[in-house]
């Protein structure tokens, strides 16, 4: 027997069946698994992390751990916050909560880790502060002038100090910095004193770069050159007025500053 249908029957029939074909590819927390494949894992299609582990359901999935476990899971993978009952487990069963090994910088499936701390923390003491490629510009009788300069600091009299959790850095004292450049076939030899060339505030380091609070005398950013437990090195470009020999010379340069540990 053969049934008809009119226009609107059709009309409902075709957005049930498109409708079910959007419940299928559906991902209402958008976590990378279907609300579909959600229900069939047992995960919660409402919530990315359905363990509260801090990795959302579908990198776990890749990443081949246990979604539903809360101790199953990759370190390197938490992207979103950690609930309640995470930060108050002991994955690793050392006797240490995993929120209190987060902030201490240990690993919370590893038992007894030891805590790895950056060799930048502590005191360090200016050791030299110089610019060899210096180049810089003047103006006279409304006539610009390029010209080079070199720096070198002197009566060295300064020490930053790098703690973390939080990452601050206090930064005190001055030093001499010893300007030689040529103007108009004369050579000129300037001292001014200047402020510690690392700033007060909060620090952070990736892999090479050392980033602080900017100041007058530089960016804020620093290539790490060289640290060990007894020497920093650090680079830093320059760009200020610098008021010498009876000009105002419109300075640029690379900074390259040495510490010493105390």
């Amino acid at each position: 027997m053969l049934i008809a249908c009119n226009n609107n029957d059709s009309e409902q029939l075709y957005k049930l069946v498109e409708q079910a074909e959007d419940n299928i590819t559906l991902d209402t927390d958008n976590d990378g698994i279907t609300d579909e494949e959600e229900i069939e894992n047992g995960t919660d299609p409402n919530n990315e992390d359905t363990d509260g582990d801090g990795v959302i359901d579908g990198k776990e999935i890749e990443d081949n751990t246990d979604p539903l476990k809360n101790c199953s899971f990759k370190l390197d993978s938490q992207t979103v916050s950690t609930n309640a009952t995470w930060k108050n487990l002991d994955c690793d069963a050392d006797g240490i909560i995993n929120i209190d090994e987060v902030n201490a910088g240990t690993n919370p499936l590893i038992a007894d880790e030891v805590e790895v701390k950056s060799p930048l923390l502590g005191t360090w003491a200016l050791v030299s502060a110089k610019i060899d490629n210096g180049t810089a510009t003047t103006v006279v009788n409304n006539q610009t002038y390029p010209l080079e300069y070199t720096a070198n600091s002197t009566n060295e009299n300064s020490t930053a100090t790098f703690t973390e959790n939080p990452n601050k850095i206090i930064s005190t004292g001055e030093y001499i910095t010893v300007i030689n450049f040529s103007f108009l076939g004369t050579d000129y030899t300037e001292t001014i004193t200047s402020e510690s060339p690392l700033s007060s505030g909060d620090w952070s380091l990736d892999n090479d770069t050392l980033k602080l609070d900017a100041n007058d005398t530089v960016n804020g950013t620093y290539k790490v050159i060289s640290l060990t437990d007894e020497t920093l090195v650090l680079q830093t470009e320059v760009n200020r007025i610098v008021t010498t020999g009876g000009v105002d010379l419109d300075t640029k340069g690379t900074l390259v500053i040495t510490l010493n540990k105390e």
